[in-house]
């Protein structure tokens, strides 16, 4: 059974600023690695269909810059712990919020139906203004790749769980933020 905690808050319904819902994925020592339960905001990955590196991206710029000031107060963004880039890998970020990788996700969530997520409701009255049609509130997520990805296409988890590639200025895919957490 998948444990939860409440942290910080953003918009998900009609309300301003709700209580973020995260998904407790690993637990070690004094800290904690974090998923938000739903996909919490429609964003692009990148702006233009190009090759691009995370660390270049769009969507990286976003968690740091809207993200993180809009979600968490002061005493709060203390708590979240950056993430130590790996030196064996030049690609590799600094980042407070970031997205879970290929390999995070298979690690964390083995199982398919573990990997499906809901948007929230204003994340999906985005998807249907834009006209993107579906009968629950399933929605498809982007993971981080830390290399030059080798096309346009970044990697997804699609609504039915399942590993994808999509373009990276897609706009009908959905931001699903981790974090490090200090206890």
């Amino acid at each position: 059974m998948r444990a939860y905690i409440r942290f910080g808050r953003f918009p998900q319904d009609e309300s301003d600023r709700e209580p973020i819902r995260w998904l407790i994925l690993n637990q070690m020592n004094d800290k904690m690695l974090l998923m938000s339960e739903k996909c919490l905001a429609v964003e692009t990955y990148h702006f233009k269909p190009c090759r691009i590196a995370w660390q270049n991206s769009n969507l990286r710029a976003w968690l740091h810059e809207i993200f993180l000031n809009r979600a968490f107060s002061e005493s709060e963004a203390h708590r979240i712990i950056h993430s130590e880039p790996s030196p064996a890998d030049k690609h590799c970020t600094d980042d407070s919020i970031f997205l879970l990788s290929c390999e995070e996700v298979l690690r964390y969530l083995p199982e398919q139906d573990e990997r499906i997520a809901l948007a929230s409701p204003a994340a999906d009255k985005i998807l249907r203004m834009r006209g993107y049609r579906h009968d629950d509130m399933t929605c498809s997520w982007w993971l981080r790749h830390d290399g030059i990805s080798d096309s346009i296409r970044q990697d997804v988890i699609n609504r039915n769980g399942l590993l994808g590639r999509y373009r990276c200025d897609d706009r009908g895919t959905l931001v699903r933020p981790a974090l490090w957490l200090r206890t």
